[in-house]
């Protein structure tokens, strides 16, 4: 049986996909381990991806982009 390590690890692997819906607007790499992160818009909101788990909402691509940032500092990574 796969451990929650071993799932979680398997599904990083893959790629981002966009749900229905949205588009990709930005992908780009941030921090020192250069973890994958994407902006997507769907409808008037532009949602923020970091290795494929959902960060937050945003009302602008800068603000979800700053977020990114912010929060990759935060961790300290």
């Amino acid at each position: 049986m796969r451990t929650f390590k071993q799932f979680r690890e398997a599904n990083l692997n893959e790629a981002y996909k966009p749900s229905s819906g949205e588009k990709i607007i930005k992908q780009f790499k941030v921090g020192k381990d250069k973890f994958e992160a994407v902006i997507s818009k769907k409808g008037s909101k532009f949602i923020s991806y970091i290795d494929g788990d959902m960060l937050d909402q945003f009302n602008t691509a800068k603000e979800a982009e700053s977020a990114i940032n912010d929060f990759v500092k935060l961790i300290g990574k």
